[in-house]
């Protein structure tokens, strides 16, 4: 029997689904920080000490037959390198890791980018504390964020001298970490709206993209616990201004395939790059799209990075659609989650709840972290954001949490 393989740095479910629907084998790796996947759709699974030591995980790919391994792919962050480098090393199609870094390293993509003359903040490669403070003389405000990683961690926003000395030194400590292990940057605190526009590229044809707005930037998210995304009306002028701009960075950074995650911020006078990710967005944003435009950028992730040919079949839903999430607001049990059949659904399309009735829950350190999403419809952007913010005002009453919980 013809057996064809398809190597997983990472346990989404919905990749490995979307693997498994095309009759490809998984070999599924992932760091032993991270939870067992789920082994239904894993035929060979391993949990490294490191997802990163790409020598181990070549010696264990060594048992199989490397001529049948279709594709390497990652869906999340921490593993784009290591694929990257396996690819080379096994002779497999895919992005290399020449090119990988300007997806990954933050001072890279600027650097490109500022060069090819568009915005990008002010900002500095930190090398010893001392430069941060000559930096924070320059401006009001900046932020202090590692030069890989995501979901807004060791994200910090400076004000003052002794700010920046609290973050220097959490580094300092931190620095073996993933995210702090490449270094630091501090760069200029942008003002104006959070955007991003997901896209899936092919061939160097741009197959799908669409524009969506934070609810807040995500570097607030412990401050206001009010993150979501809101998939923009396509007949707006906003929406095509923020389509034409992805477009140009695309071009810029001479994406060829992949699906790819572009944020960046947008004021009355400009649109202000922020970063970009070679891979699909986390939390509820690729259910949001799929629910607005019927694209899932999950499934397509997979179509492409195993050369199958992307054809997509958008069907716009009317109005807007948005998802906002159940922040965890302290450590505790949930005691009780309300159903849809108890909750008034006007407006509301479904519930996503990701955490069960006992389950202990502890203060997120990054913005994806939450008990659950509530996707939204509405008329317009205007009519979405009041509705977040109503429900916003509501949230315990979706899901109760009793705090300091101490075993008896």
């Amino acid at each position: 029997m013809h057996e064809e393989f398809c190597v997983c740095l990472g346990r989404r479910e919905e990749v490995l689904i979307a693997i498994k629907q095309r009759g490809l084998k998984t070999i599924v790796f992932v760091d032993k920080q991270m939870p067992t996947p789920n082994l239904n759709l894993c035929d060979y699974f391993f949990h490294l000490d490191n997802l990163a030591d790409t020598e181990k995980i070549v010696m264990i790919l060594a048992g199989f037959d490397k001529s049948k391994i279709k594709a390497i792919i990652s869906p999340g962050e921490k593993g784009v390198r290591t694929a990257a480098e396996l690819r080379a090393k096994l002779s497999i199609v895919g992005i290399g890791p020449d090119e990988i870094e300007k997806f990954r390293d933050k001072a890279i993509m600027k650097d490109i980018l500022l060069e090819k003359k568009f915005r990008v903040p002010n900002y500095i490669d930190v090398k010893k504390s001392e430069t941060g403070y000559q930096f924070l003389e320059k401006f009001v405000e900046v932020i202090a964020k590692p030069k890989q990683g995501m979901g807004s961690v060791g994200v910090k926003r400076i004000k003052t001298e002794k700010d920046w000395l609290e973050y220097y030194e959490k580094f300092n400590r931190e620095k073996e970490q993933y995210h702090f292990s490449k270094g630091i940057l501090l760069e200029e605190s942008i003002q104006g709206e959070e955007y991003h526009i997901d896209a899936i590229i092919q061939d160097g044809e741009i197959k799908f993209a669409h524009a969506s707005m934070y609810s807040m930037p995500l570097i607030d998210f412990r401050k206001y616990n009010f993150v979501g995304t809101i998939a923009l009306d396509a007949n707006t002028v906003l929406f095509k201004e923020l389509i034409e701009y992805n477009s140009e960075i695309l071009k810029a950074l001479e994406v060829k395939n992949g699906v790819t995650h572009l944020e960046c911020f947008k004021n009355d006078r400009e649109i202000c790059f922020c970063e970009i990710a070679i891979r699909p967005a986390g939390s509820a944003v690729p259910e949001n799209l799929k629910i607005q435009t019927n694209i899932d950028i999950i499934d397509s992730f997979v179509a492409v990075e195993i050369g199958e040919k992307f054809i997509p079949d958008i069907k716009m839903l009317n109005g807007v659609t948005g998802s906002l999430q159940i922040p965890i607001y302290s450590n505790g049990i949930v005691t009780s989650l309300l159903s849809e059949k108890e909750i008034d659904m006007k407006d509301i399309i479904k519930i996503n709840y990701l955490v069960d009735i006992g389950q202990r829950i502890e203060t997120p350190i990054a913005a994806h972290e939450r008990m659950g999403d509530i996707f939204v419809h509405a008329d317009n952007l205007d009519d979405m954001i009041r509705k977040f913010k109503n429900i916003h005002l509501n949230f315990d009453t979706y899901v109760k949490v009793e705090e300091n919980y101490e075993d008896k």
